[in-house]
């Protein structure tokens, strides 16, 4: 059995999933197994399955149901202890990423995070820490998957919510470390950098499903509770930003400590 299986979706991304499976093949540890799945892309990058075919174990190119159908299929086709989903645009932070993670992580370990490092441009580039020790709170504000490594049967055992169109692993993460109480390390380093650029999606949308994952999860109380602190942050942020010039440098620089306090939970 492969230590790592490493998973890549892609759709449409050729020159992401280029640098991603570039960011793989590079690994000073070799001990992994690269599954790619492509949706069917038209712009060409279902081609590099063939170019890259020698490190990729098993790739398909063929139209799926979206990002965590595609997730699902790849975990189907895993057989290493752990699976990691860097996909197409996410990149390993160095080539040495995986022999220290190896060399870290404790035996029988569930799901085990590293840091990420988060680029855009020179005004939003910044590093996200994963967290030391699992509460509500920290998991309700976000995990990376890109810096995370499940074991393989959990995923098989609790697949993602295909019914979700954003925050199915958002639920995994709230589901496994919190309901189901799995063991959790934090690993010291920085596992994955991910490129801000081109990242949207519906704010709309992706509150309406955590409500619902939450609804699903746990106690009217605790729901309340939790959406009540998040809604307190955002207006915290917004009262701030309210009283002073959007233009000025301190809101510029009160508004990157805004983000900040935000994200930690503060």
């Amino acid at each position: 059995m492969k230590k790592f299986s490493i998973i890549t979706i892609n759709f449409n991304n050729k020159e992401g999933l280029r640098k991603t499976l570039d960011s793989v093949v590079c690994q000073t540890f070799t001990d992994y197994e690269l599954i790619v799945i492509d949706g069917g892309s038209t712009d060409g990058g279902a081609a590099l399955l063939e170019e890259y075919g020698k490190y990729i174990t098993f790739g398909v190119s063929e139209p799926d149901k979206g990002v965590y159908n595609a997730q699902n299929k790849g975990v189907q086709h895993a057989s290493g202890e752990y699976c990691i989903f860097m996909n197409s645009g996410d990149l390993f932070y160095d080539s040495h990423v995986l022999e220290n993670v190896s060399a870290e992580l404790e035996n029988g370990i569930d799901i085990a995070v590293g840091d990420t490092y988060f680029y855009k441009d020179e005004s939003e580039n910044r590093y996200v820490h994963a967290p030391e020790y699992i509460t509500l709170w920290r998991v309700y504000i976000g995990i990376n998957h890109q810096s995370a490594f499940i074991k393989r049967q959990l995923l098989l055992e609790n697949p993602y919510d295909e019914t979700l169109k954003i925050c199915a692993d958002w639920k995994f993460w709230l589901q496994e470390l919190v309901k189901n109480e799995r063991s959790y390390q934090h690993l010291n380093l920085i596992v994955a950098q991910y490129d801000l650029n081109g990242m949207s999606y519906n704010e709309d949308t992706r509150l309406a499903e955590e409500h619902k994952v939450m609804q699903q999860l746990f106690p009217q109380p605790i729901v309340r509770e939790y959406e009540e602190r998040y809604n307190s942050s955002i207006d915290r942020f917004h009262s701030i930003m309210n009283n002073i010039d959007g233009e000025s440098r301190v809101a510029k620089i009160l508004s990157f400590v805004a983000k900040i306090l935000l994200k930690v939970g503060l």
